[in-house]
């Protein structure tokens, strides 16, 4: 992957079930060069939904 110039990033998600999909691309853009990433979601699944 090529190295990008964005260094803070936020990650905005619909729905949080497991927080997979979150991880993967966060582990993604640390690859990348980013150095600051935060992420926010609109709603998280319960527990016992899982």
């Amino acid at each position: 992957m090529e190295k990008r110039k964005f260094k803070k990033v936020l990650i905005v998600d619909d729905v949080v079930t497991t927080g997979s999909s979150i991880h993967a691309l966060t582990q993604a853009l640390q690859r990348l060069g980013c150095q600051q990433i935060s992420s926010i979601c609109i709603a998280a699944a319960h527990p016992s939904m899982k």
